[in-house]
């Protein structure tokens, strides 16, 4: 899997469609991307929840994707605070640097 696409060596910009057509020509398995819903409903490709100081996230499209039967992943998620609200957004998948402080959260400590 590329991560964010492949571009490092040819210094593409990351999570860029030249970076995602770069794997592709690489060969590789996939690419994990950020795709983000602007205020008037265009899908980009973005890490952060801004873009040139816009804040670009709506959350309507956690139900489209539920209703769409498409899993939610949330990635890197480190904070108590974050964890929870994704969990009650009935998110699928929570990737986390902090796997003991999830588990705390999900009552499943060890």
């Amino acid at each position: 899997m590329a991560h964010r696409g492949a571009f490092k060596k040819n210094a593409l910009p990351e999570n860029s469609i030249a970076a995602l057509k770069e794997a592709i020509r690489l060969g590789c398995t996939g690419s994990e991307f950020d795709i983000r819903l602007t205020a008037n409903d265009s899908l980009i490709i973005n890490h952060d929840a801004h873009y040139n100081k816009l804040e670009i996230e709506k959350t309507e499209w956690i139900k489209e994707a539920k209703e769409n039967n498409i899993a939610l992943n949330a990635w890197t998620i480190n904070k108590k605070e974050d964890m929870e609200w994704l969990l009650k957004e009935g998110f699928n998948f929570i990737t986390t640097n902090e796997p003991e402080l999830l588990f705390s959260v999900l009552n499943l400590e060890k």
